[in-house]
């Protein structure tokens, strides 16, 4: 399970940064289609690779969130999530 998390984490690490530039180039082709001097199929191509790279990212994220939720039940323990503070839940709540 950590070998895989590591894995994910990795892929995760490479997969993020990704976003804002695709996200760019969507916007550009939206605004090139709109002054149509871009085709259907390009501007939906763009439009699909910001959806397929958020997508990605998400599932990247849930198979992390399934990964702690796995290792924090056979351990039995809290393990700091790299999304959130580094307080664990029942140190948050006990105060």
């Amino acid at each position: 399970m950590r070998a895989e998390s590591v894995i994910l984490t990795r892929q995760l690490q490479q997969t993020e940064p990704a976003l804002p530039d695709v996200d760019v180039a969507a916007q550009h082709a939206a605004a090139a289609y709109a002054e149509h001097n871009l085709t259907l199929g390009a501007y939906t191509d763009a439009q699909s690779a910001s959806v397929v790279k958020r997508i990605d990212v998400a599932t990247l994220r849930e198979s992390l969130a399934e990964q702690r939720v796995g290792l924090q039940a056979l351990l039995g323990s809290g393990i700091p999530d790299a999304f959130s503070s580094a307080q664990t839940f029942t140190e948050t709540h006990a105060k």
